[in-house]
């Protein structure tokens, strides 16, 4: 309970992060549109994702105009997260498993991550959990009503994310091999999984082909030194920033140090028990908590190696989340009370030391409310605003600032795409960016000011004062760099902090001009 406590206030001091990069997709889909409607654009090739978790916010919407509500699925999931770990870890092993592993889920801060952002990675977790609870209890028992809970879980969760596919593969090949008796109900669960998943299943294979894959791919990683870094930023850190920059190289440092030493400790551990005392039920949970831990990663690897979709990257590494808590905890109880004590207390301090830098500023989502509420404050009849946000960080027609900003201003958004989804970088071009600056430019006039919002590294400055702005991802070639005319001058900025910094403008004096190349 402690724990769970514990979990919840660190998950709500997340919640109000501003929505953000693919939490925009889920508003997108599911604000004023019908439940039919919005599954449509699900089933279009505006996303690459299961329909679960757009319906579960799509009923969530209807509580009210805040569009954080659409997050409340995945602060339900991840909240229950945290008992469910304890109770699969106390099945498979022990209590100790179990509480071990609850208190990593409760604090990690990619687990907090996933209980505070509005998208399936948080429902596949947990679904995947109780797919797990449910298999234990089948094999134990043999009872009816575990097998097909164990069916109807793991549908649930392939309906919340493509890669529960993972977990759910190493769940059956530790059934079948462990426990031949169980082979058949095993199999028959299986089977029924997939007949209450075939209605999604015309979907499923559309989303392979669909050119939105392209856009999943530019995100993850795609050689072995991005690959490592995204193995840490899943188990210390953020999906933001790079482990180095967050939570720093010290804490990644001394939890791999300590996941390190259990696993050595585990082995160890190993052979004195295979010499002396064999365990074979507590074998057979260590070895699904292993799986559990390591499906994921290892066979995205081998999908990728096979010619398979590039999906190796920290966020869809989620699925194994509560699994990897679960194995270190397995790796812990097998070491023993010291070996294993001192690599829990290492692995702690380094989780403590980065769920506390989660809380700040720097960790937070980019304040586009915070930015939207400045603009409120100060904008007069006839401002207008410039929202100059990168289309590669959203994949449909909607900016961060969209969702807080008072509706009716007049806005501007020279990144953004145009036409029917999908709205791709590489498909929907957006118009000319300084042709929109223009008008903008013209349509403030003398009637009004303009209000320049965007990413800091977008943005280009002398002393205090904004001279131009960059259109299109920072350093590349292909970026556009918008000079103001000479008669524009900065009446008033400020800075947002996050993970990504925000910084604005209030221009005045602006008058129709030319741009720069």
């Amino acid at each position: 309970m402690a724990l769970t406590l514990l979990g919840l206030g660190l998950r709500l001091l997340k919640l109000w992060d501003s929505v953000y990069a693919d939490e925009l997709s889920t508003l997108y889909i599911v604000k004023e549109r019908s439940l039919g409607d919005a599954i449509g654009l699900v089933s279009s090739d505006a996303e690459v994702t299961p329909p679960l978790s757009f319906i579960a916010s799509w009923l969530f919407a209807k509580l009210g105009s805040a569009p954080e509500l659409i997050r409340l699925p995945s602060l339900i999931a991840g909240i229950v997260t945290i008992p469910l770990t304890f109770v699969v870890g106390r099945r498979a092993m022990n209590e100790v498993v179990g509480m071990i592993g609850a208190a990593i889920v409760a604090i990690s801060p990619f687990m907090i991550y996933f209980s505070t952002e509005a998208r399936g990675y948080a429902l596949a977790i947990v679904f995947l959990l109780a797919s797990t609870w449910m298999l234990l209890r089948g094999v134990d028992t043999g009872e009816r009503r575990w097998w097909l809970g164990y069916a109807v879980f793991s549908a649930l969760a392939m309906y919340s994310h493509y890669t529960a596919a993972f977990p759910l593969i190493a769940q059956l090949l530790w059934v079948l091999f462990a426990f031949p008796g169980a082979r058949v109900p095993a199999l028959s669960s299986n089977f029924g999984a997939l007949l209450l998943y075939l209605p999604w299943a015309g979907g499923a294979l559309d989303d392979r082909a669909s050119p939105t894959i392209k856009l999943v791919e530019a995100f993850v990683a795609s050689d072995l030194g991005q690959k490592v870094s995204a193995l840490e930023s899943w188990t210390f850190g953020s999906p933001y920033l790079p482990a180095g920059e967050f939570p720093g190289t010290w804490v990644v440092a001394v939890g791999i140090a300590g996941i390190a030493g259990a696993a050595i400790g585990a082995v160890l551990g190993r052979l004195r028990a295979g010499r002396l005392t064999p365990r074979p039920a507590t074998d057979h949970g260590f070895a699904l908590l292993l799986l559990l831990g390591l499906s994921t990663p290892a066979l995205e690897l081998l999908l990728g190696l096979l010619g398979g979709p590039s999906v190796f990257g920290s966020r869809n590494l989620g699925t194994a989340s509560a699994g990897a808590a679960l194995m270190i905890g397995a790796f812990v109880s097998v070491a023993g009370a010291v070996w294993g004590g001192i690599a829990l207390a290492t692995v702690l301090t380094a989780l403590v030391a980065a769920s506390a830098m989660n809380l700040g500023p720097g960790a937070a989502k980019p304040d586009f409310d915070g930015a939207a509420r400045w603009i409120d404050a100060r904008a007069r009849p006839g401002d207008v605003v410039v929202d100059v946000f990168d289309l590669r960080s959203t994949p449909v027609p909607l900016t961060p600032l969209d969702t807080y900003i008072e509706s009716g201003r007049e806005t501007f958004r020279p990144s953004m795409p145009v036409g029917p989804p999908p709205f791709l970088p590489f498909i929907s071009e957006p118009p000319p960016p300084a042709q929109l600056i223009d008008q903008a430019l013209s349509s403030a006039g003398n009637r009004g000011r303009i209000f320049v919002v965007g990413l800091q590294d977008r943005m280009i400055t002398s002393g205090s004062g904004l001279t131009g702005i960059e259109i299109g991802p920072a350093a590349d070639p292909a970026s556009e760099v918008f000079e103001l005319p000479a008669s524009a001058h900065t009446v008033a900025s400020t800075e947002l902090p996050g993970v990504q910094d925000l910084d604005l403008f209030l221009i005045d004096g602006s008058k129709p001009g030319g741009h720069g190349p």
